[in-house]
């Protein structure tokens, strides 16, 4: 039977709770989920001693190799050279061209800085397309990008939709989501890092809070923005209306106990993790509508989309959301569609 070396950087194992993590941690599950033995292999750049312990497996058994990340071309070249019968799947998790340009706030200035960007998100385009000439196959995480990315990028890998699904359920099965009677009607919004995305992600969920701030209805919500975008800073800016929470050691728990969580960024590509959390935990979502248009058609009809220029708009949702989600079963179908690629790729 086909054993599945699972290969990821070092440092994410680290990263509790954040998209990385909980990716991987999707995947191992997916893969417990069809009897298969997993060996975790966390790696850092010293390829040559990566080569060396996985030809030691090689010698063994049958195994699978699946790198999470378009990182290391050079290192599946070099396992493919040595190895060619081998089988190598790359799993998509970004575009990572598209979000290197947006994470750097790139213009068309003539500065070092804006150059040295721009170089960087060349350099991973080319670094995404020698993973699709090297790799047998490429598990892309969003519908969006395969179609308007990675299918661009010449190569031969095959190229299919391999969606994330919340672990979460699986990592804290004592955490029960709240009946909705019971949950706080608090919005969350739980941005990632102070690049251009997180960034935008506060200033528009401000926005949204300012907008519905005089409506009798906001009166009874509170809007909690989650610490870990000024972590380390002072933070010295007003956001009022919106609070910022003191800690979030456990964002899943979180989930389970309010009402909606807001994503209100147009940028970033991959899939959002957040949104499939929140849609699982049973809360409502409320996403920027040029970001809607990025997610798959099954995730997107069950968020609420909005414009928050539009102050007519933010208040709309608002009444939407106070009555409890429609039930669904999102986080089986995403769970099965790649249950079903990988039976495909793992055939013996």
């Amino acid at each position: 039977m086909i054993k599945i070396v699972s290969v990821y950087p070092k440092d994410i194992a680290n990263r509790y709770g954040g998209g990385h993590w909980k990716a991987i941690q999707a995947f191992h599950h997916l893969v417990y989920q069809l009897d298969r033995d997993v060996i975790e292999l966390g790696i850092d750049n010293n390829h040559e001693l990566i080569l060396d312990g996985i030809n030691k497996f090689l010698k063994k058994d049958h195994y699978y190799f699946v790198f999470h990340y378009s990182f290391w071309p050079n290192l599946i070249k070099q396992l493919k050279q040595q190895n060619p019968d081998v089988n190598i799947a790359v799993r998509t998790i970004n575009a990572e061209g598209f979000q290197h340009w947006q994470r750097s706030d790139i213009s068309f200035s003539p500065s070092y800085t804006n150059l040295r960007n721009i170089y960087g998100s060349c350099r991973l385009v080319l670094q995404d397309q020698q993973c699709r000439f090297y790799a047998d196959n490429l598990l892309g995480i969003s519908q969006w990008d395969n179609k308007h990315y990675w299918k661009l990028l010449p190569g031969k890998a095959e190229i299919s939709y391999f969606p994330y699904h919340c672990p979460w359920p699986e990592l804290r099965p004592h955490a029960v989501p709240l009946s909705w009677e019971k949950r706080h009607n608090t919005i969350v919004c739980l941005p990632g890092g102070r690049d251009p995305i997180g960034k935008s992600q506060v200033q528009n969920f401000i926005r949204f809070a300012h907008n519905i701030n005089q409506d009798n209805l906001s009166k009874k919500w509170r809007f909690q923005l989650s610490p870990g975008v000024y972590r380390n800073h002072t933070n010295t800016e007003d956001i009022s209306p919106v609070s910022l929470m003191p800690e979030l050691d456990e964002p899943w728990d979180l989930l389970c106990s309010v009402k909606a969580l807001a994503l209100l960024t147009p940028l970033g590509f991959g899939t959002k993790t957040t949104i499939i959390d929140a849609l699982t935990a049973g809360c409502h979502v409320i996403v920027d509508k040029t970001l809607a248009k990025r997610l798959p058609e099954n995730v997107r009809i069950l968020c609420h989309q909005v414009d928050v220029s539009k102050v007519s708009e933010c208040k709309e949702v608002m009444k939407k959301i106070v009555n409890e989600p429609f039930k669904h079963e999102l986080n089986k179908q995403l769970m099965s569609q790649s249950i079903n690629v990988l039976k495909e790729i793992l055939r013996d």
